[in-house]
């Protein structure tokens, strides 16, 4: 725990962006978090205390990308060319799939308060997926699939318009969003809506100095209504799902089983992920299974499968498969310890060029909405091997060579 403690005040003497100071205050939420819960870690082991290191370093590096104040042009000028049909129709096209999914969120929530199915077993027993795939045309989920990762576009494009007054695109933008919170929230997991909060507040915190002085004063009232209702569905849930927590560990300064859960959900990472890396040799390493959704899509129809990254999970993990294990424990398990430094060394160098060099606020903000979510939800795992994050991805790079090209020709 000192290691931790000693990298929390190494991060914030370096802090010179606000977005970099907010992820270093989060990461020191887990860590206090974990003290609160009496995580248990070895203060005097040797290697749980090199592991610790390992982890810091490696979160380090996928963090220091965003401590550079961004250089990039508002381009007002090309208000007129962001404004296009094009863009408006990937808005309207994820506003579509809001309603979409919304429609079949009060389908799951009927359907459990019909039978009188406990949340927690809705979505971890398996019988939510198989609700959803038997209640839910194949067209309807077919399509919430291929539009719904428009939903972090969305986000970007919501800022982009608070930054240049256009109330109305925004608020159809911001809509547009909300498929973030609600694909995860037609199983009940609450992991969608910690998401997108965070994230809301994230790129908020990287746009505020571009905000007019009247847009602060008001952004701060509207984030407080919108943001209010999810948080409130977050600690419903939460009330449903571990009223009677069974997890409580000896010592907690926490009693109380719902706030334990949410401490907890916050701060596993830390002796699952030690725990992982005090047992990992090199016949564990994954080679990269995190991130073989889109190869695997895209080479199947040629006979090339993957390895099934939940049956690797529980071979190498064995009970703690399904739980939390942090990002560098993953990161250390797919590539190895030289590769895990040097990916995430990759990372920070992508982060600066598409961040700290862009022209563009848009591009900026659409790269900055799907880059964020891997170093700043560490303490979960990878969102690499979600086909909901990949798509978004993929139409993150399409939309950014969009936006270039339409702007050199109109230049």
């Amino acid at each position: 725990m000192l290691v931790y403690l000693i990298f929390i005040v190494f991060f914030l003497v370096i802090c010179r962006a606000p977005l970099f100071l907010f992820m270093v205050l989060f990461f020191s939420a887990s860590i206090f978090s974990g003290i609160l819960t009496n995580i248990p870690v070895d203060f005097f082991d040797v290697e749980t205390n090199v592991n610790a290191l390992v982890s810091c370093l490696v979160i380090f590096l996928l963090f220091v990308g965003f401590n550079s104040k961004p250089s990039v042009s508002l381009e007002r000028a090309h208000e007129k060319y962001v404004n296009s049909s094009h863009i408006t129709l990937l808005i309207v096209l994820a506003c579509f799939a809001v309603l979409v999914n919304f429609f079949v969120f009060l389908n799951s929530f009927f359907h459990i308060l019909t039978i009188g199915m406990a949340v927690g077993e809705f979505k971890n027993s398996g019988y939510g997926e198989d609700f959803v795939f038997n209640a839910v045309p194949p067209f309807v989920r077919s399509f919430s699939f291929v539009v719904s990762p428009l939903s972090y576009f969305c986000l970007a494009a919501h800022f982009y318009f608070l930054i240049i007054s256009n109330r109305k695109m925004s608020a159809l933008a911001f809509f547009g969003s909300l498929n973030i919170v609600l694909l995860p929230l037609i199983y009940f997991a609450r992991g969608g809506l910690v998401v997108y909060v965070i994230l809301y507040f994230s790129i908020l915190i990287y746009v505020f100095k571009y905000l007019d002085s009247r847009a602060q004063k008001k952004i701060k009232h509207r984030v407080a209504l919108g943001i209010s209702p999810l948080i409130v569905i977050f600690f419903l849930i939460s009330i449903n799902r571990f009223e009677d927590y069974p997890f409580f560990r000896d010592g907690s300064l926490i009693s109380n089983p719902v706030l334990y859960s949410i401490f907890d959900y916050l701060s596993q990472w830390m002796a699952n992920g030690n725990s992982l890396l005090n047992s990992f040799d090199s016949t564990k390493i994954m080679y990269g299974s995190n991130f073989t959704y889109l190869p695997g899509k895209f080479l199947s129809p040629f006979g090339v499968d993957f390895p099934d990254v939940q049956e690797l999970r529980e071979h190498h993990f064995g009970g703690l498969a399904n739980r939390f294990n942090g990002l560098p424990a993953l990161l250390v398990y797919d590539f190895g310890y030289y590769f895990s430094f040097l990916f995430a060394s990759l990372y920070m160098l992508i982060v600066r060029f598409f961040l700290a060099r862009g022209r563009h606020i848009l591009i900026s903000l659409s790269w900055l909405s799907v880059l964020l979510p891997i170093p700043l939800f560490f303490f979960q795992g990878l969102f690499t091997v979600f086909g909901f994050f990949n798509l978004a991805v993929l139409y993150s790079v399409f939309i950014s060579i969009f936006l270039r090209l339409r702007w050199s020709s109109s230049e």
